[in-house]
């Protein structure tokens, strides 16, 4: 498997600020800077994952979805994938009727 490049230094400076934004409740802030560090680094996939769970915070649910989708398409074999699939397919039953694959990709996955 290849390896993936290391988190540039701004990229890591992007991933501070917006965990002060996350402790000082501006999540909006916080899914701003993710956005701008995916600039730099648009391999890591914990990116999208932090943005899918600021998002659902904001009850932005449909884009928090989107996220969590890119996330797995990055990082299918990530420890919590099986686990996320599940979670953000039965977190939100309307999208569930519009995307049944990912549930039964969900189910499928070892």
């Amino acid at each position: 498997m290849p390896t993936k490049p290391q988190v540039p230094e701004d990229t890591r400076r992007l991933l501070v600020e917006a965990q002060v934004l996350v402790e000082a409740k501006d999540y909006q802030g916080a899914i701003d800077r993710y956005t701008q560090a995916e600039v730099e680094a648009p391999w890591f996939a914990q990116l999208q994952y932090y943005r899918a769970m600021l998002l659902s915070s904001l009850e932005k649910h449909d884009d928090a979805i989107d996220e969590k989708q890119a996330y797995l398409s990055l990082a299918p074999d990530a420890q919590d994938a099986r686990v996320s699939r599940i979670r953000f397919t039965s977190g939100n039953s309307r999208r569930n009727a519009l995307r049944p694959h990912i549930l039964k990709h969900a189910i499928q996955t070892p």
